[in-house]
């Protein structure tokens, strides 16, 4: 530590005496290239003096000719990891912009003082018998940083889901004063939406893309997730904490490239380490404080996420009673971390989202079940043949005799039974549901194919097979691509950047993320009209639930104030409704909405229907001037990107 404090006292005494060299040429009437010239060659020659006699201490060894080669050497590869970092920053968005070059210099100044210490100045003159050794005790943590490196090039320009560019349009309009669940009715927890405040105030600051940014920090925790595994690992050999390590980076991260940033996503990376953890504890390994602290913290807010996911580390801690029995100790760093992470969360819910639970939960226990689908619909997905080879492989190889491979793939079963729960109890089958379903259980399987050691994995064929099946998945699946916006898109050509444009439909599909992709504005207080299915049972008699009535007139309302306040250039309206609990019946949604007096005013008064097509009806505003008198409490037209978002 005294020597990374006297090393960056010298870079900022080098940095003062270059810039004050530079400004003396300048003075003098030297130009550019050559005042930098003499200021970096006296900053160098300062370096160079300075970290040798005083950083690392050299002055009583014979000065060579060698050193001072090293030397430049390595500041000429420093320099080309600061190029490097500015590079890939302006690749991912960040150009002319302080915060490449700040990274920069920080790559810069990482890489030198290491080259320096294990190459330049090393005591005893061997060249990088430090670094070697470090390299090859680490070089799974180095694969991970160079996955990640790589993944984060080629995904700078992954497009992005929905539902993420609905959270990201949140934080916007959080950031400029909207409440959450009084002014946009979200129906779900905060905590994913709390999660998104912090990157986009930071990249608007910045001038960046706040989904470029969101790429790299979920890039960035998937890697994270690899390295805490590793670290949990550590009594493996290289090859098979590579193998795990590189297991978790790709379930985790690459896999779900068609759902990339969902919470499922998230949850799965905080989870898979906190069970190596869980793991460790039943082994009775020592296990660091602080890295406790940060598994569990990880893994606290990956079950935060979703009330669904809260029986996995109740799972777990099951799991881990029954094998210790008088030995289990509940209080530990990761426990009191989930516990208090837990607490604090559903203190900040109640102090600065009570709207969520008086408004938005009635709203949900009232008409959310429209979403629900018979189980037959939930298992007809290939995530979900996955599972089925996976069982039927664990169940093969059951016969084996039980090692801590064993121990880790009961863990990351548990892992798949918790979150193949909380996707039976959402009932909704939307395959990013499934997402650590799938990823714990190849995990369990590359574990169990890895009992009894590397040399034992080619006679797993069938573990290899489905793994190999599973990274084919991954390497062939698209990135999201919205199928639906081919019939909907098209409407909006003439709608100007700026605009409000107000999509009546059950699906968000429709509306997003073109919506935001065009820069228009958005009008409406919800995102989608997820309550249509549950209002047409009700409306066509299926389901005579008084609270559903009650919540249709509500949004019915909403709706009419929306569109009065902030009158959109372009409505798009659901076409009737088909859903498999009506019987073959429709619910016609526009018809519903025309029943409401100041709906069919203002539609009547402002709008001529335009040529839709079998999915959708459409209005285009006109020039006409009617008196409709604006509502009191309208909000402000919600907040667009800007085009470099």
């Amino acid at each position: 530590m005294t020597q990374i404090l006297r090393f960056a006292s010298v870079g900022v005494a080098n940095t003062f005496l270059s810039f004050t060299v530079i400004f003396l040429c300048l003075w003098s009437g030297w130009g550019d290239y050559a005042a930098n010239a003499a200021g970096y060659t006296a900053g160098l020659a300062f370096s160079y003096t300075a970290n040798r006699y005083w950083t690392f201490e050299l002055a009583g060894r014979e000065h060579n000719s060698r050193q001072v080669y090293r030397f430049l050497f390595a500041a000429l590869i420093a320099y080309a990891v600061n190029l490097a970092i500015v590079t890939i920053a302006r690749w991912n968005g960040f150009i002319d912009t302080p915060f490449s070059h700040i990274a920069g210099a920080c790559g810069y100044t990482a890489i030198s003082f290491l080259l320096q210490r294990f190459f330049v100045f090393n005591a005893d003159d061997k060249g990088f018998p430090d670094l070697r050794q470090t390299a090859q005790a680490y070089w799974p943590e180095h694969l991970i940083l160079l996955l990640a490196l790589a993944c984060g090039l080629a995904l700078r320009h992954i497009p992005l889901t929905h539902d993420v560019i609905w959270q990201f349009w949140i934080a916007r309009q959080m950031l400029h004063g909207y409440t959450l669940y009084r002014d946009i009715w979200e129906l779900n927890p905060p905590l994913w939406f709390w999660s998104a405040l912090p990157i986009q105030w930071v990249s608007s600051q910045l001038g960046l893309s706040s989904l470029r940014v969101l790429t790299a920090v979920v890039i960035g925790i998937g890697a994270g997730s690899a390295l805490l595994l590793g670290r949990m690992c550590r009594e493996r050999v290289n090859s098979e904490r590579a193998l795990l390590m590189a297991g978790v980076f790709w379930f985790a991260t690459i896999m779900p490239l068609y759902d990339f940033g969902q919470r499922e996503q998230l949850a799965l990376m905080g989870a898979l380490p906190y069970a190596a953890l869980i793991v460790n504890r039943r082994e009775r390994q020592e296990v660091p404080l602080a890295l406790a602290f940060l598994i569990g913290l990880m893994g606290a807010y990956g079950f935060a996420l979703k009330h669904y996911f809260a029986a996995i580390p109740a799972l777990l801690e099951l799991w881990l009673l029954f094998a210790l029995r008088h030995d289990w100790k509940p209080i530990r760093p990761e426990t009191m971390t989930v516990a208090a992470f837990a607490l604090l969360y559903a203190m900040a819910v109640f102090l600065f989202s009570p709207d969520f639970l008086s408004n938005i939960v009635p709203m949900v226990r009232a008409a959310y079940h429209g979403y629900e689908v018979p189980l037959a619909r939930m298992m007809d997905e290939p995530a979900q043949f996955i599972w089925l080879v996976c069982v039927i492989t664990l169940i093969l190889y059951s016969r084996w005799k039980s090692s801590r491979s064993t121990a880790l793939t009961q863990a990351f079963l548990i892992l798949a039974a918790g979150f193949g729960l909380a996707y039976v109890l959402q009932n909704k089958g939307w395959q990013y549901h499934a997402i650590p379903v799938t990823g714990s259980l190849l995990m369990a399987v590359l574990a169990r194919a890895l009992d009894g050691g590397m040399h034992q994995l080619p006679k797993r064929p069938l573990a290899i097979g489905i793994i190999t099946f599973a990274i084919a998945v991954g390497i062939v699946q698209r990135p999201y691509y919205n199928f639906l916006q081919r019939h909907s898109e098209p409407f909006m050509d003439g709608v100007l950047v700026g605009q409000p444009v107000a999509i009546l439909t059950s699906d968000p599909m429709w509306a997003w993320p073109m919506v935001e992709n065009r820069h228009f504005l958005w009008p409406l207080h919800v995102y989608s009209y997820w309550m249509f299915p549950a209002i047409g049972e009700y409306e066509l008699g299926i389901n005579q639930n008084q609270e559903i009535k009650a919540l249709g007139e509500q949004i019915r309302r909403q709706t009419a104030h929306d569109l009065t306040c902030n009158p959109p250039q372009l409505i798009l309206i659901d076409r009737p409704l088909r859903h498999f609990t009506y019987g073959g019946k429709t619910f016609d949604v526009r018809r519903w909405l025309m029943a409401d007096p100041a709906i069919s005013s203002l539609i009547g008064g402002y709008y001529t229907e335009g040529k839709g097509n079998r999915f959708l009806t459409v209005y285009r505003k006109t020039q006409r001037k009617i008196l409709i008198p604006r509502p009191i409490n309208c909000l402000s037209p919600a907040h667009t990107t800007t085009a470099k978002e």
